[in-house]
Formats: structure tokens, C-alpha cells, sequence
């Protein structure tokens, strides 16, 4: 069975969303209590002042599925044009995939 890639970035959660639509969306699938945790997590490196434990806690944080999927959706579009980048050929064919 072969997926197309916005197909593939689906089954991980990371969904191409309108940028007005995504904050009612992210809103509804984190809830108040995890957004809440996760801009207390972000603060220090928002502000610059971040240790190397405050990025460990925010990283560990974001890797779960549903925070994951939402932080993720957030940068699609980039993510969509690098996983292009890897799995579509080159003018010679040639993947990197």
C-alpha cells in the first residue's frame, strides 16, 4: 500500500490546517491544562534565558503524540517541503529515500 506524503505526515498527526483555523483546532485538541503547561515549558526560550534542562523538559514534553501532532501541524508547510525534498527524485533520478 503506498501513501501520498500528506497521507503519510497524517498518520503522525501533522495535518495541513489553514494558519486561522489552527489555533481554534489546537485549542480543542490540547485543551486549556496542556497549552498552559506548554507556555510555561517555552517561556525561558522565548526569552532567551533557557538552560539546557528547560529545553530537555520542553522537548520531552512536545514528544508526545497529541502535543507532538499540534506543534508539528504548527510548521507543516516546512515539513511538507523537506520530506519533498528527501523522497522526490533529482533531474537524474535519483532519490534520497
Amino acid at each position: 500500500m503506498t501513501f501520498s506524503l500528506k497521507e503519510h505526515l497524517k498518520r503522525y498527526g501533522i495535518y495541513e490546517i489553514n494558519k486561522d483555523k489552527y489555533w481554534t483546532w489546537s485549542g480543542k485538541k490540547l485543551g486549556e491544562r496542556k497549552i498552559k503547561r506548554l507556555n510555561i515549558l517555552r517561556e525561558p526560550i522565548v526569552k532567551g534565558c533557557a538552560t539546557e534542562e528547560d529545553y530537555l523538559r520542553f522537548v520531552e514534553y512536545i514528544a508526545s503524540p497529541k502535543v507532538a501532532s499540534v506543534v508539528h501541524t504548527m510548521n507543516y508547510g516546512g515539513i511538507y517541503k523537506c520530506c519533498e525534498y528527501i523522497v522526490e527524485p533529482d533531474a537524474s533520478g535519483a532519490s534520497y529515500f
